[in-house]
């Protein structure tokens, strides 16, 4: 039986782009929060890649142009106090993140749940949107969200 060809997420691609940005502060980004743990994410915020909400791929080669939701959070454990600059600041160095075009083309190793993924390499990001504050968290957590438009490619993605 032939084996069906492994393809890279476009969500993971994204959470690996934002992980390895430069001057990031995060503790951890992932495409879920953490909410079991949020002390382990306190003292410098979470960013969560939760889903892709549009983009148009290449028609006539394997280019992908995804525009993702990027959520970034921050959290006192304990209280209802809301720290707002922590997710602010996360937003602030992902767009930062953007417009340092030194350092785009980097490999990424893609890996989730014990699958290895082909190796993605982001070539060119951009924040659709400024960031927005989130206001109707229950969880007493504060943050900014933004729209992130992703070109990348993936190794060994052909056309037949």
């Amino acid at each position: 039986m032939p084996v069906a060809q492994l393809h890279t997420p476009t969500d993971l691609v994204a959470v690996e782009w934002i992980r390895t940005i430069p001057g990031l502060v995060a503790d951890g980004v992932a495409t879920q929060l953490p909410v079991k743990d949020e002390a382990s994410w306190a003292a410098n915020g979470f960013v969560v890649v939760p889903v892709t909400v549009g983009g148009s791929p290449q028609d006539q080669a394997p280019v992908h142009r995804p525009v993702c939701q990027v959520e970034c959070w921050g959290t006192v454990p304990g209280s209802d106090r809301l720290p707002w600059g922590i997710p602010n600041q996360l937003a602030l160095q992902i767009m930062a993140g953007c417009w340092d075009r030194t350092t785009f083309g980097r490999p990424l190793s893609i890996t989730s749940g014990g699958v290895v993924y082909p190796t993605a390499w982001v070539k060119s990001a951009k924040c659709l949107t400024e960031p927005r504050r989130v206001w109707s968290d229950v969880g007493d957590f504060a943050g900014y969200v933004l729209d992130l438009l992703q070109v990348w490619v993936a190794a060994g993605e052909v056309i037949p």
